[in-house]
C-alpha cells in the first residue's frame, strides 16, 4: 500500500497500481503540468502511422526535454529523446489525440 492507501501488487521488480482491488475510476486525480507536457509530446506523434517517429532537440524547451525522458522511462517511447512509439506509446498517443479532439470540439 502506498502512503496514500492505494494498494500495489509487485510483478517482478516493477510495482503497478491493482486495478483490480483498486478500480481508477475512484480516485481523484488531476492533470499535473508534467503530465500535460507528456500529453502535448503525444499528440506530436502521428499515431495512425507507427513507422513516423519524433526528435525532441537539445534546444526544446526543459519541460518537453523532460517530458520525452518521463515517456521514455515508462515505455512509450524508443528513444529518452523521442524515436518511435512502442505499442503502448501507440494506445497512448491514440487516447491523447482522441481527448484533445473531444476537448477542442465546440458545438455551433
Amino acid at each position: 500500500m502506498t502512503p496514500t492507501g492505494r494498494v500495489l501488487r509487485s510483478v517482478g521488480d516493477v510495482k503497478t497500481l491493482d486495478t483490480a482491488r483498486e478500480p481508477i475510476y475512484r480516485w481523484c486525480m488531476s492533470f499535473t503540468p508534467e503530465h500535460m507536457h507528456e500529453l502535448n509530446l503525444l499528440a506530436q506523434f502521428q499515431a495512425g502511422d507507427p513507422t513516423i517517429g519524433i526528435k525532441v532537440h537539445s534546444t526544446a524547451s526543459a519541460a518537453s526535454i523532460s517530458a520525452a525522458g518521463r515517456l521514455y522511462k515508462k515505455g512509450l517511447t524508443t528513444q529518452v529523446d523521442g524515436g518511435y512509439l512502442t505499442p503502448l506509446g501507440l494506445d497512448a498517443a491514440q487516447q491523447a489525440q482522441t481527448l484533445l479532439r473531444v476537448l477542442s470540439f465546440e458545438e455551433d
